[in-house]
């Protein structure tokens, strides 16, 4: 059936693109309600998240739960910095409250003396399958070092949180006793696994990502030293929101996440009289965004971030210098999801081929983001699909067009002000197979877009494709879109994968890092292979070529991600007790940077001094090594860390 384009006809809009895209016309194609829709009541709510303006200054954002029923275009507030926009809610309707909570408490735990105070540490941990009663995060007698844990997606059990289940340190260690031993039945009472629900089985696997980032992040034999002094914060994201690799339903659980480890530190130390030292691990990437510290969330970890240090407590407790926030760099090295062009030298006409190749057999959407200045002169985009004809837009008053196969939709383009002073240009398409609703497909092979303008002086054309696979263990069906470039050179003479980039290609690995991972106030990890001292083939780069106009950070340093090149990943703790499982990439490297700085920080005297000790530390390490392979900076940061956690590595 032929494709024909058409002004997008739904005037309601949420403020976000992928949003629209969502909870619009690819409805039907979220993998919530393809595979695990069962009660109709489910999956109905919004979030509004209240967050500057992509010209305007910065602030914390907030999330509100938005009732069923209110459609998706939000009320924007009167303020002229703010704007509102509105995101789904994979949530199940158990989830919600069902009435009013009880506000937070927390008692200082019996373990914790009153000379551990000013030594005591906070280490969170936003990520999907925290076991958080694993024998790893406890000290002798069963007792807990989680202080709080917040499931996302949890049956609602009071409290103050927005939705989902907390959990406190006492109602936790109530649970480990009353299970009498047996895992199965403390996951049950805990609501970390229910078999008669589809989708929710991050901890009935052998291994889960949370568990196994904690573990390396803050795990312990229960009687080691300093275990009491080191505090735990666990929040478990929604098993969809991860299963949607591709970030669109990121934003309202990560924000809520970030404000509620914030305030549980604050109530900790309100009660400990002193202001504990945080840091933040978020194992998390993703490919799109502006790459220049804009993206939401980006821009929310930098305010809360700051809200948090400049704001003391009612009795006066500062918390400047104690808050660090580690991410990883992400695992997108070549996967051929970046593409750029800069302008010719003095400026001029900028041509940017972008051959998206779309496999067969995807059940999911699929996201192609392209930025360019909004100074750019006459911006078209020229799209055409396998076999079809081209059509050209325009793009410097806006667009928003639907591309239809007979009635249904198969494909939107927009256009908005993505960042400050960057267009963002997003295509979104339907599934290429569709058999579970009456939906046509996409047409899958080789889309050529061409996006064009013209350009002044050391600007550029960027493109990323949206990741589009299905995490490991999830399903999904989900399948890789990529940017095909004749002079992308993929593998070596050896036939070893090729890491660095050609000249003259416009798909590049440099530029592939996380697009949450280039804001002010976070540490960035790349990962690679403790043997042989090489990085890791996926650890993501930054871009600082010379030819390359306003390059892209790249990691501050590496961390183990891979024991050897036979070996992959680092070995952790498993979902159960006496367990161990390997994990690889750039997740697991990060949590040993945020192990680190837990463990300097209080001596150290603020975080600040922590990091720099830890960059020093990876200096010297890197100093020592023989005959190192050499690691070009926009992978490698400041050096190659020691591996922090070597606990597990002696079991082998």
């Amino acid at each position: 059936m032929p494709l024909t384009w058409a002004p997008d006809p739904d005037p309601a809009k949420t403020g976000d693109p992928y949003s629209d895209w969502s909870s619009g016309y690819g409805r039907d194609f979220a993998v919530r309600n393809r595979l695990y829709r069962e009660n109709p009541d489910d999956f109905q709510r919004q979030a509004d998240v209240t967050c500057p303006k992509p010209d305007g200054p910065n602030f914390p954002a907030e999330i509100a739960v938005v009732p069923p029923g209110q459609g998706p275009e939000p009320v924007q507030p009167g303020d002229p910095k703010k704007r509102v926009v509105r995101y789904p809610l994979p949530l199940r309707n158990r989830c919600f409250p069902a009435g009013s909570g009880t506000a937070a408490e927390w008692d200082i735990p019996d373990d914790l003396e009153a000379g551990d105070f000013g030594s005591t540490v906070v280490v969170a941990v936003i990520d999907d399958g925290n076991n958080f009663a694993h024998e790893r995060f406890r000290l002798p007698g069963d007792r807990s070092r989680v202080d709080f844990a917040w499931v996302q997606d949890g049956a609602w059990r009071g409290g103050d949180v927005p939705f989902g289940a907390e959990w406190r340190r006492p109602e936790i260690e109530a649970a480990i006793a009353a299970s009498g031993g047996v895992h199965e039945r403390l996951m049950a009472d805990l609501g970390l696994v229910d078999f008669s629900r589809p989708g929710e089985g991050s901890l009935s696997r052998r291994v889960s990502h949370g568990t196994h980032m904690m573990d390396v992040a803050a795990g312990m034999p229960p009687g080691a030293d300093g275990a009491r002094r080191t505090r735990i914060i666990s929040v478990q994201v929604p098993f969809l929101m991860t299963q949607d690799s591709s970030g669109t339903t990121y934003v309202p659980f990560v924000v809520a996440a970030v404000n509620y480890v914030l305030e549980r530190v604050r109530l900790m130390s309100e009660k400990l009289g002193t202001a504990l030292p945080v840091v933040i691990n978020f194992s998390y990437a993703i490919a799109g965004g502006p790459h220049d510290g804009q993206q939401p969330m980006e821009r929310h970890f930098d305010a809360a971030i700051r809200r948090h240090e400049n704001t003391p407590t009612p009795s006066g407790l500062d918390f400047k210098d104690k808050t660090a926030l580690v991410l990883p760099a992400g695992n997108r090295l070549l996967l051929r999801g970046h593409a750029i062009k800069p302008s010719p030298g003095g400026g001029g006409l900028t041509r940017l081929d972008l051959p998206w190749r779309l496999q067969p057999g995807d059940q999911t959407s699929s996201y192609l983001e392209t930025w360019l200045p909004v100074s750019a002169v006459n911006p078209e985009i020229r799209i055409a699909p396998p076999g079809g004809s081209a059509v050209t837009f325009s793009l410097a008053d806006g667009l928003e067009q639907v591309l239809t196969s007979g009635d249904d939709v198969v494909g939107r383009l927009t256009v908005d002000l993505g960042a400050e002073d960057r267009l963002r240009v997003v295509f979104a398409v339907a599934p290429s197979e569709i058999n579970w609703v009456p939906r046509s497909p996409i047409h899958s092979g080789v889309w050529k877009i061409r996006v064009q303008a013209t350009l002044a002086e050391d600007e550029k054309i960027e493109t990323w494709a949206q990741r589009d696979e299905s995490p490991y263990r999830y399903r999904g069906n989900a399948r890789e879109t990529w940017i095909e470039d004749k002079k992308y050179q993929r593998f070596e003479p050896s036939g070893r994968p090729k890491e660095t980039d050609n000249p003259g290609a416009v798909v590049r690995r440099d530029g592939s890092l996380s697009g949450i991972a280039t804001g002010r106030r976070a540490y960035v990890v790349g990962g690679y292979i403790g043997r042989s001292a090489k990085p890791s083939r996926y650890s993501s780069a930054g871009s600082i070529r010379k030819e390359d106009p306003q390059p892209i950070k790249g990691p501050d340093l590496m961390a183990v991600a891979d024991r050897s090149a036979v070996l992959p990943g680092v070995l952790a703790a498993g979902t159960t007790n006496n367990s161990v499982a390997a994990i690889t990439g750039t997740s697991v490297a990060a949590p040993q940077i945020t192990r680190d700085l837990a463990d300097r920080v209080i001596a150290a005297g603020g975080v600040a001094n922590a990091w720099q000790e830890v960059v020093d530390s990876a200096e010297i390490h890197e100093s020592g090594l023989v005959d190192p392979p050499h690691i070009r900076r926009q992978r490698k940061g400041a050096g190659r860390a020691r591996f922090i956690q070597a606990e597990h590595q002696r079991q082998e």
